[in-house]
């Protein structure tokens, strides 16, 4: 009996080998196959550019209603020393202005005229909130209109008489 026991017992042993290498080669076949995926990561870098700004242009609109000499800023008709404009726009993005700034008038014949005589009321005007002038991207605003924004200074030559004047117009305010 004891022959046979080892002879049972070897034959036994070997299956169980047979069995658990199988097993293990397909365990271990199985997570090699997992791992034979490569990984794949990187990085780089890409670009972006800004558009370079284009100046606002300010064209007068003739308002029609001419200054003369006038002891103090403000005349009986109000109409009298309105300003007009429009505004082009031609950056591919909407503006927001909020303060105009006005200058002395300009005429043409300096000689005759000198700066100086034709002024503004207010020099800076606040259009800031709800009164804000917006100039969608790439057009014309309608005309801004600015009533009573200038008077003539009672001491003005003749040569002021019949002139045209130049007011010059800052804008400023922010892309939207």
């Amino acid at each position: 009996m004891s022959g046979r026991h080892r002879r049972g017992t070897g034959r036994r042993g070997a299956g169980r080998v047979a069995v658990l290498g199988t097993a293990l080669a397909l365990l271990f076949g199985g997570t090699g196959a997992a791992w034979a995926a490569w990984s794949a990561s990187g990085g780089g870098a890409t670009q972006a550019s800004a558009v370079t700004p284009v100046a606002l242009t300010v064209t007068a609109v003739p308002q029609g209603n001419p200054v003369f000499p006038r002891t103090g800023t403000t005349y009986a008709n109000p109409l009298t020393g309105t300003i007009g404009f429009t505004i082009t726009n031609a950056n591919p993005y909407p503006v927001s202005l909020t303060t105009l700034t006005l200058g002395n008038g300009v005429a043409a014949d300096q000689t005759a005229c000198p700066t100086g005589n034709v002024l503004p009321v207010v020099t800076t005007i606040d259009r800031s909130g709800v009164a804000a002038i917006v100039v969608a991207a790439n057009s014309t605003s309608t005309p801004v209109v600015l009533t009573g924004a200038v008077y003539m200074r009672a001491e003005a030559p003749g040569g002021c008489a019949g002139a045209t004047f130049t007011v010059p117009v800052t804008l400023s305010g922010t892309s939207l």
